[in-house]
């Protein structure tokens, strides 16, 4: 399952001349082994199905469907056709290139490749029965299976143009709530564009507008989300994490007292899982990090959450209701449990070096961030982090002010500069 025999496996089918089926969730997996066994019986040809670790790890919904029962064929033995001697090969080859244009004639026409073109977007549909349902009924049971419900929550969410726009208000009236909805329609060609979760400016405004308990709002594919209590105060990941890591250690459902968050996480979070007695590990950014100790929950900064009781990648709906689902547990309003945690300035500096690399064994570097670090003790951190994409190395300090961590942040970006 290595991403290199991921990349490869393709080839292995085309070097075989038989067909491929590539499940994208759990869903297909099942769908596509079944309609294998018929593509097999049809083209008397094997059917290689490519699970992924993606696929094989992510846990979705799945409608099992009625039971097929295929009565069984007789054994008959055919050397020609099996064991490929020189005589046999060459009026096989005959079969098994008919069965190739057979099978590049069935492929064009099947419906698991069918292009849509709407608008300026090009892209592969697949269809899945009851999509939306199984998945709305999936989020609404990982809190109404604990007797919760939002009835009188005023709610104002912003779907960002996005695939929520089909299921989070369905999902969050069946729990009750009173669901104001913006940026709903949705046609491909403005996702996220000055809303959503990146630009939390019109969800602020509407749930200034209808006097909401709360605003929710998702990205385009909606595995992450942000809040906002009544008065506008942003509720980011960070925060999200420390809520419901502390309902789950009350409730005796967070094994080891530990919960994951990335190296970018805010100090504040540190803070308050601390002094609840629940320890913080610490990742490189990545779901795979995240999910790697097992722990239930983890998250990022961004709102994209992990509940591997319920989820093994980001869910913004599912992290949105097991959020609010914390506070109702608690008895307090959305502004009331967020100030479980206080948030510290933070400042990041990008510098542009000749190696990003070089940072951890640079002495004057080290020097300039080990000051910083005794300077700021308890009340700080800094973090050097080289970019994944660029020749940048990002410097990161929090302190108790804004004044203090830009500071600390160039002083240690000038050097870095200097000597990168």
């Amino acid at each position: 399952y290595s991403s290199q025999n991921e990349q490869d496996s393709h080839f292995y089918a085309r070097a075989a001349h038989i067909p491929m089926l590539d499940p994208a969730d759990s869903a297909e997996a099942l769908r596509f082994t079944r309609e294998a066994f018929e593509v097999s019986e049809r083209f008397d040809v094997p059917v290689f199905i490519r699970s992924t670790v993606r696929v094989s790890h992510t846990k979705t919904p799945v409608e099992p469907g009625a039971r097929a029962d295929v009565p069984l064929k007789a054994y008959e033995s055919d050397p020609a056709k099996w064991v490929m001697m020189p005589a046999f090969a060459k009026p096989r080859r005959k079969v098994q290139l008919e069965r190739i244009d057979a099978l590049r004639e069935w492929a064009e026409e099947c419906s698991y490749n069918e292009v849509v073109r709407k608008g300026d977007a090009v892209g592969v549909a697949l269809p899945v029965d009851e999509a939306c349902e199984l998945y709305i009924a999936h989020a609404v049971s990982t809190v109404a299976d604990e007797g919760i419900d939002f009835q009188g929550l005023k709610v104002a969410l912003d779907v960002g143009h996005g695939a929520s726009c089909m299921t989070s208000p369905e999902a969050l009236r069946r729990l009750g709530a009173d669901v104001t909805v913006i940026n709903e329609d949705f046609d491909g060609t403005d996702i996220n564009v000055q809303c959503g979760s990146t630009h939390l400016g019109p969800v602020r405004d509407l749930v200034a507008e209808i006097g909401a308990d709360v605003g929710i709002a998702h990205d385009g594919d909606a595995d992450r989300v942000m809040l906002v209590d009544a008065r506008g105060n942003e509720i980011d990941g960070d925060v999200v994490e420390a809520v419901c890591a502390i309902d789950l250690k009350e409730r005796g459902l967070l094994p080891g007292n530990t919960a994951v968050s990335t190296v970018m996480c805010n100090l504040g979070l540190s803070h308050a899982l601390r002094d609840a007695g629940i320890d913080l590990v610490q990742t490189k950014v990545g779901d795979r990090y995240v999910r790697e100790g097992g722990f239930v929950v983890g998250g990022e900064q961004s709102g994209h959450m992990i509940f591997l009781e319920h989820n093994s990648t980001g869910d913004g709906l599912v992290t949105a209701l097991q959020f609010l689902a914390a506070c109702k547990r608690a008895g307090k309003s959305i502004e009331e449990a967020a100030s479980v945690m206080t948030r510290f300035p933070q400042t990041l500096v990008n510098v542009q070096v000749h190696d990003k690399h070089a940072a951890d064994d640079n002495a004057a570097v080290q020097a300039a961030v080990a000051a910083a670090e005794e300077a700021l003790g308890d009340s700080g951190r800094v973090l050097l982090r080289p970019s994944g994409t660029e020749p940048v190395v990002r410097v990161m300090v929090e302190a108790a002010s804004v004044e203090e961590a830009e500071r600390h942040a160039l002083a240690i970006a000038d050097v870095v500069k200097a000597e990168l």
